[in-house]
């Protein structure tokens, strides 16, 4: 297969090496108690020289920053190997190519208050701050991203069904198809807010919008 382009990444590569550079990071998530990975996504947007990475309940680690920046360099012939620790306060952010995306990602919820949320959607709560990116409807946001020339997010696990929709509806690639909806809850990161699985948005393809 063929590559997708050239980007300020670089060549970018297709859905299937995305995929397996994730894994290959993280591991792919599954087996039971102790011995199961968490889910972990990894994030681009076309036009800009960033990759923003997520580890569900925990922060990526300095070496997986770094090994993201090395291999992606090594495969893709683009640098991005600078990672962001955001420890000094001199530091420019923006400078950062490869980052945890939990350290932008934005939620007004108390930590008790956030279930559901999901590694994909952390990923667009960290694009949504890095460029102050506010859009109230999946079509302000279809329209951002495409202005970006598009954006990819990966998981080491199939989307949920909201999560699948919800890059669908934005133009958001990802691959591994869409799987059932969250058996607790799903956070929808445009309008900071967690849906009760089983409540009265649940049904929508994407609750609140």
């Amino acid at each position: 297969m063929s590559h997708p382009g050239v980007s300020a990444l670089g060549a970018l590569p297709t859905a299937e090496e995305f995929e397996a550079f994730v894994i290959k990071l993280f591991g792919q998530r599954g087996g039971t108690g102790k011995k199961q990975k968490p889910t972990a996504a990894v994030g681009y947007l076309k036009g800009q020289a960033g990759l923003y990475l997520v580890v569900q309940k925990g922060a990526v680690s300095h070496d997986t920053l770094a090994s993201a920046g090395q291999l992606w360099k090594e495969k893709w012939a683009a640098d991005v190997v600078k990672v962001g620790e955001f420890e000094d306060d001199d530091e420019e952010e923006e400078d950062d190519a490869v980052m945890d995306a939990s350290w932008l990602a934005s939620s007004r919820l108390k930590k008790s208050e956030r279930t559901g949320f999901h590694a994909e959607m952390v990923v667009v709560s960290a694009m949504l701050s890095a460029n102050n990116w506010k859009p109230k409807t999946l079509g302000e946001l279809k329209t951002y991203i495409a202005a970006q020339q598009g954006a990819m997010i990966v998981a080491n696990a199939q989307a949920c069904k909201h999560c699948g929709n919800f890059m669908t509806e934005t133009g958001i690639g990802f691959v591994g198809g869409i799987g059932a909806a969250s058996l607790t809850g799903w956070w929808n990161p445009i309008l900071d807010r967690v849906f009760a699985h089983g409540g009265t948005e649940w049904g929508k393809s994407v609750p609140g919008l």
